[in-house]
Order: C-alpha cells, then sequence, then structure tokens
C-alpha cells in the first residue's frame, strides 16, 4: 500500500519577491509570467511523489503587502513547512526576513522552514551567498531554525523542483518519525545547503 501524505506549505515574504511566479511556474512545468499581485491568499494545488510515496501539496501563497498581513496571519495555522522568499536583487527584501521570521514564530510552533533566494538570474544581484551564511549565523536562538537555504531561478525554471522535493524529504525523515528537524545554522559543519540541478542529496530521487 502507497503512503500518502498531504502537506499545507505557506509561501510568505515581501510583495513582488517572486513567490506567486514560483508556485505556478512549479505547477505548469514552465515560466508563469502573467501573474498579478496576490491579494490575500491563493491556494494552489501540487502533486509529486518521493521514494515511492505520494505528497498532496497545497501551496498556500499569501500576500506580502503591508494592508493585508492581518488577514494573512491565520493562514498559518496548521502549516507543515513555511517557504521564506526573498530576492537576491533586491537588498530591501533580505533585510526583511528577520521580520518574517519573527511572524512564523508567533504563529507556529514547529514547521520545516526553508529560505528561497529568487531571481537568481538578475544581472543586478544584491545578495551574495556569503551574506546570506553570514546572516543566518548571526539569526538569535529565539527565532524559527532555518533548515535549508536554496537559490532559484523561475525564469530559467531552476531548482524549483528542488524545493519541493527537500520540503517532502524533510518531512518524511523527520515530521513523520518524530526526530528533531536539524538546525542549519548550528549544524556540526556550520555550512549552508546550495542546491543546484546536478547537486541534488543523494537518495532523494524525485519523479516531478
Amino acid at each position: 500500500m502507497t503512503t500518502s501524505y498531504e502537506l499545507k506549505v505557506i509561501l510568505v515574504g515581501e510583495g513582488s519577491v517572486g513567490k506567486t511566479t514560483f508556485a505556478k511556474s512549479l505547477v505548469a512545468g514552465r515560466l508563469f509570467s502573467n501573474t498579478t499581485t496576490t491579494i490575500g491568499l491563493d491556494i494552489i494545488k501540487f502533486k509529486t511523489t518521493l521514494n515511492n510515496k505520494k505528497f498532496s501539496i497545497a501551496l498556500w501563497d499569501t500576500a506580502g503587502q503591508e494592508s493585508y498581513r492581518t488577514f494573512t496571519k491565520s493562514y498559518y495555522r496548521g502549516s507543515d513547512a513555511v517557504l521564506l522568499f526573498f530576492d537576491v536583487s533586491n537588498k530591501i527584501s533580505f533585510y526583511r526576513i528577520i521580520f518574517w521570521l519573527g511572524e512564523i514564530s508567533v504563529h507556529l510552533d514547529d514547521a520545516i522552514i526553508m529560505l528561497i533566494g529568487t531571481k537568481i538570474d538578475a544581472e543586478n544581484r544584491q545578495v551574495t551567498k556569503e551574506d546570506v551564511e553570514v546572516f543566518i549565523k548571526s539569526i538569535p536562538e529565539i527565532y524559527p531554525k532555518i533548515v535549508e537555504y536554496i537559490e532559484i531561478s523561475s525564469y530559467k525554471m531552476q531548482n524549483l523542483h528542488e524545493v519541493i522535493e527537500n520540503v517532502c524529504w524533510y518531512f518524511d525523515e523527520y515530521v513523520k518519525s518524530n526526530k528533531t528537524i536539524p538546525n542549519l545554522k548550528n549544524d556540526k559543519n556550520d555550512k549552508i545547503v546550495y542546491l543546484h540541478k546536478e547537486e541534488t542529496k543523494e537518495n532523494k530521487k524525485c519523479p516531478c
């Protein structure tokens, strides 16, 4: 009998960092550039298989604009994972990561949290991988832990599936086994995981 999971995954971050483009491009299997500003909430469904286990994923695309934040707070409840987005070509969105970690800590007791750097195809990159590494190491212990950092390009369809694959892997490996999710910034190797298509983790094969 095939094991099946249903996951609620929240997408958070500042407005215009690429949350909606990521979700709709992932589902469409191609760049979905005809996106408008999300008003309140949009739920996008996606199905995949990992290690012979089926995952039905609801991507909750929440608005990043200040005027909608009160509306979206209730949607954190019951989330299995949070994808926290920032735009590597927009340093302000990077500085706001700590705000969103604070929001997560208020509304969720436990969840898989992954940091997603978008628009790595942009020519005017303002946030380097080294900037992210220094930031993650400096996050106070009172904030939720980030288990992984992945850089993506929706324009080039780079690493979109890897994001979901890793969410499923963490959920299956740790959450369903009642194991403690490792704290990325305090692991023994003191490193950040940067995924590329040719460098996905061993034994994480996903026929996406």
